[in-house]
């Protein structure tokens, strides 16, 4: 019984360890975003000019951008936040993260990339 559940705790621990670990390393491209209650899709939104694209990197930083103009930004298990380095201000992005795509979300909006 005892083998068992160390078998057992050690599949687990694994699981988890995985789960925390998660790959998001990679270049996400923007999927859709909705925002006031409507939803764009990207090609929708590069007929307006509007192009966005997501880098994350290993280090636990990242970098967001919108028609070439690039914004770093850090990231850790919940939220991505950016600093303005001017002012010194810092804004946090809630995500989920599923394997493929990444959903930032904040005051009800919300983008959705794709690897």
């Amino acid at each position: 019984m005892k083998k068992l559940l160390s078998i057992l705790f050690i599949v687990v621990l694994i699981t988890v360890t995985t789960a925390c670990g998660k790959n998001m390393i990679g270049t996400y491209k923007l999927l859709e975003m909705e925002s006031s209650g409507q939803k764009f899709t990207a090609k929708e939104l590069e007929t307006l000019g509007i192009k966005m694209e997501l880098v994350i990197k290993d280090n636990e930083k990242a970098v967001f951008s919108i028609d070439g103009d690039s914004q770093e930004l850090t990231y850790n298990d919940k939220e991505f936040i950016a600093k303005n380095v001017e002012t010194n201000e810092s804004r946090s992005y809630s995500y989920q993260f599923d394997g493929n795509k990444i959903i930032m979300e904040k005051d009800g909006e919300k983008l959705t990339f794709q690897k």
